[in-house]
C-alpha cells in the first residue's frame, strides 16, 4: 500500500457518507443516534473515499469507536487497519482507552490490535434493530464489547 496516494482527514457528516456508514450499521435510526455526536474520519485513496469511521466521546478517559467501514471493493487489503492505526494515533493522546462493540465475526480483527474482550450484550442486535442483521452470511445476535487500553489507567479494567 503506497502511503503517498492515501490520505486520512476528519470531516463533517454529509449524506455522501451514508453508503459506507450503513455497511457497518445497517439501521439508519441507530446510526442517526451517534453520527452528529462523533468525530468522522475518512480515508481517501487516489482522491476517492474508500473507508470511514466514527469515534464518540463517552467520558474524558473513554472514547468509543461506533462505526468503521471499508468500501466492499477495497476490503481485506489493509485499509481498515490503516484507518484504525490512525485512530490510535489521534486518541491515544486524548484518552485512556478506546472501546468498540462488534458482532462475533469482528472480535478477531480487534484482538489483532490489542483490544481485550470485556463484556457481551446478549441479544443486542435482535433487541435494537428493526430488521435482522447479517455479517459474513451469519445472523448477528450479541454485541461483544472490547477495550484498547492506551495508558495504565487504574479505572480501566
Amino acid at each position: 500500500m503506497k502511503n503517498n496516494d492515501l490520505f486520512i482527514e476528519k470531516v463533517s457528516y454529509t449524506k455522501a457518507l451514508d453508503g459506507l456508514l450503513l455497511l457497518a450499521d445497517p439501521d439508519k435510526n441507530m446510526a442517526a443516534k451517534y453520527i452528529n455526536d462523533g468525530d468522522i474520519f475518512v480515508l481517501y485513496k487516489s482522491g476517492e473515499i474508500i473507508a470511514e469511521c466514527v469515534v464518540v466521546k463517552k467520558t474524558d478517559s473513554e472514547y468509543e469507536l461506533k462505526n468503521i467501514a471499508v468500501r466492499e471493493d477495497f476490503q481485506n487489503k489493509g485499509f481498515g487497519s490503516r484507518l484504525l492505526e490512525h485512530i490510535f494515533d489521534v486518541y491515544s493522546k486524548k484518552c485512556s482507552y478506546l472501546i468498540v462493540g462488534t458482532s462475533e465475526s469482528g472480535i478477531g480483527f480487534y484482538e489483532k490490535f490489542g483490544f481485550i474482550l470485556y463484556s457481551k450484550r446478549e441479544n443486542f442486535f435482535k433487541d435494537n434493530y428493526s430488521e435482522p442483521v447479517y455479517e459474513n452470511g451469519r445472523l448477528c445476535e450479541h454485541m461483544y464489547m472490547l477495550k484498547k487500553i492506551f495508558t495504565a489507567d487504574k479505572t480501566a479494567k
